[in-house]
Formats: structure tokens, C-alpha cells, sequence
């Protein structure tokens, strides 16, 4: 008997429809995990930001407590660079909060840094993570070149956004002595393009170029009297606490 023209059986009609609900089911339950650890990271999320103000305080139960919430999200999203960087700032907190050379200090730094190249395994473009790594890496003199190639891909990632020039500016300057001519060149064109589009930022620049003898290297990149004047301000300022 020819088969050629057998019409397919109703559980072979039915085969894509179940790989599709199937599918679907995957996706809702994915999306929903994704949601609650959204939620659960709500909290911490406003509380870490609010602890990286000036002159704001951080108690240990409360930076426990936080760092139990994230990683009750990760248990439901492993996956999430956002709950890595949350960790990696509470650590970056705890661990400027901590005693110099403290073994709690040397703790939270490298606890800082897996974080931050975990959020970057799940989002290596991340110019921020990038800016983050390269200030950890900072605090360690004997990571120099990790720091080095950090802050090169924070700069390849993320020179023209503003919250990653807000990390990328400071540390370049602070550690200009030990960065190649490329990175020098690429922080003075970020430079002058935070300072056309976030022309604030002035303030920031300012006070860290005075704060390592970077005036000279800053003042041509400078095109506004009033940039001008703020970097005056507060030459003349750092000037005056020296006095006797």
C-alpha cells in the first residue's frame, strides 16, 4: 500500500503547538523570576545610592541586610549584571568604611572586583562596569595594568555617557602618571566632551585636577570663562586652607 500521500498523524499536527506552550511557559516563568528579583533589588537599589552621598552613613546590619536581599534576587535571576554591580557598590562601600590594610577592607575589595567581572561576564560592552572595575582595581598598587586595561575598554564602552564620564574623569586623572599616551588622549577628548554636554561637571574636574597637580594639563582643554573661573576658584581655595 502507498504511504507517500498519508496525511500526518493528529500527534504530529499537534507537535508545534505543544513546543509552543511549551516555549511560552518558559518565557512567562523566566519573566516572572526576572520580576521578582526587579522588585526585591527595588529597595537596596535606593539604599546603596543614598549611601554614595557625601557625608551619608552605613551601619553593618543594615549593609547585611542589603547584601541578603540581592542575593535573594540572584537565587532568582543569576543571571542579572544589574544585582552584581548592586553587590559590587555595597563592597565598594564596606569596604571604604573599613580600617586601612584591615584584612574586612582587603575583603570587600576583592569582593568588589569578582562582582563587578561577573556583571561584565553577563555584560561585557558595560562601559560603567568597566569604569567601576578600573576604580577597584585602583585601591591595589599591585593591579596596575588590570586598572589600566579596565579603564581603556570604560573608555572604547562608555566615554561620551555622563554617569560613566563621572567615574572615568576623576580616575584618569588620579592616575595619569602611569597611563599610557593612547588612554592621556582619550581622556582629554572625553574631557572636553563632558564638559560641552554636561558643562557641571566642571566642578568635579576641578577639584580633582587641583587635588593631584593636574591644572596645567587642564586649562587648554578648557573653553568657557566660567570653567575657567571655577578652576581659579578653586585653585585659589585649596591655596587658602594651605595657609598657616
Amino acid at each position: 500500500m502507498d504511504h507517500t500521500n498519508a496525511e500526518p498523524s493528529a500527534t504530529t499536527r499537534r507537535w508545534p503547538y505543544i513546543l509552543l506552550g511549551i516555549t511560552s511557559g518558559a518565557l512567562m516563568i523566566w519573566a516572572g523570576l526576572w520580576g521578582a528579583a526587579g522588585i526585591i533589588a527595588a529597595g537596596p537599589l535606593k539604599s546603596i545610592t543614598q549611601w554614595e552621598e557625601p557625608e551619608a552613613g552605613i551601619t553593618a546590619k543594615a549593609a547585611e541586610e542589603t547584601r541578603e536581599r540581592l542575593q535573594a534576587a540572584l537565587k532568582l535571576n543569576g543571571d542579572n549584571a544589574e544585582l552584581y554591580m548592586l553587590l559590587a557598590r555595597l563592597n565598594m562601600l564596606q569596604a571604604n568604611m573599613a580600617q586601612t590594610a584591615s584584612q574586612n577592607k582587603v575583603h570587600h575589595q576583592n569582593q568588589t572586583i569578582e562582582n563587578l567581572k561577573r556583571a561584565l561576564i553577563e555584560r561585557p560592552s558595560w562601559g560603567f562596569a568597566w569604569a567601576k572595575l578600573a576604580q577597584a582595581y585602583a585601591a591595589d598598587p599591585k593591579q596596575t595594568s588590570s586598572l589600566v586595561y579596565a579603564l581603556e575598554r570604560a573608555l572604547h564602552f562608555a566615554a561620551y555617557e555622563k554617569l560613566s564620564q563621572q567615574q572615568i574623569i576623576p580616575l584618569a586623572i588620579a592616575q595619569w602618571d602611569i597611563l599610557p599616551d593612547s588612554i592621556k588622549d582619550q581622556t582629554r577628548t572625553t574631557i572636553q566632551h563632558a564638559l560641552r554636554y554636561q558643562p557641571r561637571i566642571i566642578a568635579l574636574i576641578a577639584t580633582t585636577a587641583v587635588a593631584h597637580n593636574w591644572e596645567d594639563e587642564l586649562t587648554p582643554l578648557l573653553t568657557r570663562k566660567w570653567h575657567k573661573n571655577v578652576l581659579s576658584g578653586t585653585i585659589r581655595k585649596k591655596n587658602q586652607e594651605g595657609q598657616p
